[in-house]
């Protein structure tokens, strides 16, 4: 294989390793706003929700509700970007 597209590979597969950890960093702070905006009257409820707390918005606030559809937003980009990873690294 040239040198050339080698070096492409190895610099695309760092790439995408660091914008899935760069994601992973920002549903961190995304999950913490998101709890930090919850509702009075339905905070009782929340820990019995487990994963289902992403997927019902009359928990949330309007900033809580900002920071769900943007936690959602970039656990999809994580699995983009490790799925892109995994493409590339599959290449001979």
């Amino acid at each position: 294989m040239d040198e050339n597209i080698r070096m492409l590979i190895v610099f695309l597969g760092i790439l995408c390793l660091i914008g899935g950890i760069a994601s992973v960093v920002f549903m961190i702070y995304y999950f913490f706003a998101m709890h930090a905006g919850v509702r009075e009257e339905r905070r009782n409820i929340l820990p019995f929700l487990g994963p289902f707390q992403f997927f019902i918005p009359q928990l949330w606030n309007e900033r809580g509700n900002r920071a769900r559809i943007k936690l959602l937003i970039c656990f999809l980009l994580f699995f983009a970007f490790f799925g892109a990873l995994t493409l590339i690294l599959k290449l001979p």
